[in-house]
Formats: structure tokens, sequence, C-alpha cells
């Protein structure tokens, strides 16, 4: 059964998303009917939140995370490939998306993830943001930016999974 978004609940989001705006610290918010997800490194950050009074304190759960690693690289148990590219999302013309697809069906090198090749199968327009392909030759960037300027969102590098 579909949730009702309730007049109360939409006003509650507006009101958590202007308290974003205007956060300073490094966050990110994902919206899922009326629940938000907060990924931050701001350990202070839940505490505001739960002083805020359109926040249900009972369904506020926090975990925590230790991140090992390097920034901005992706750990794999048996990586095949040095990069990994994340699309960014565009809606994309009818010509630019044949093209697109033609392009990435042809490149045997590459590793397309399986939302992305979905989308090369579908009839869909647009690209999302977990859309991804891993890859050695950092050259396909350059390919893809002639096909669609501005498509690539952040290329990461691929290690071994310790």
């Amino acid at each position: 059964m579909p949730l009702e978004i309730t007049t109360s609940m939409k006003n509650n989001v507006h009101r958590a998303c202007t308290f974003f705006q205007k956060e300073t610290s490094d966050h990110k918010i994902m919206i899922t009917g009326d629940w938000i997800y907060v990924y931050s490194t701001d350990l202070d950050l839940p505490g505001r939140l739960a002083d805020l009074d359109y926040i249900n304190r009972d369904r506020m759960l926090l975990s925590k995370i230790e991140c090992v690693g390097e920034p901005g690289t992706i750990y794999l148990k048996h990586p095949r490939y040095l990069y990994r590219s994340y699309f960014r999302r565009k809606k994309q013309q009818s010509g630019q998306a044949d093209r697109l697809r033609r392009f990435l069906t042809a490149q045997k090198e590459l590793r397309i993830s399986g939302s992305l090749s979905r989308w090369i199968t579908d009839d869909h327009d647009t690209l999302h943001e977990h859309y991804f392909i891993d890859h050695d030759d950092q050259g396909i960037l350059t390919m893809l930016a002639l096909i669609d300027p501005g498509l690539i969102r952040k290329t990461l590098a691929v290690s071994t999974d310790k």
C-alpha cells in the first residue's frame, strides 16, 4: 500500500530541507517518503537534528561507521579494473541517448553496472547518479565527453579490499 503523504509530512520535509540548506557541516541527505537519511562526518549533527521540534526522536536511528582507506577510493575484494566512473543525473535527448547506448554497447573493455545495462536496453532517457562503468583506460572519459560533455560526475580509483 503506497504511503499517503500528508500536508504535515510535506511541511516537515520542507522545514528539514531549509535546515540542511543552512547547515554548514559536510552532509548528504536522501529523502524517501517521510524518512530523511542523513550522512555526515559531523558527530554533533544528530544532536542538532534531535533539537528540531518537527523531528520524531522515537524514529531517529543513528549508526556510526568507521571508514578505512583513502578517500576517493573504492575497495573491492577482486578488482578487475583501475577506475570506476559515475554518471551525472541527466536527461538525454533521444539522439544523444541512442549514441551513448551504441557507444557503451560497443566497448567490450568496460564493465557496465547492472542498472546502466538495463538503461541501455530500456527506452528511458534519464541517466541516474548510481549508474557507473569500471574501466582501465582514462581515454574512455574523453570519448564520453565528446558524446555528451559533463556526463561523468566523478571517477574513483579502485583498490583491493584488505
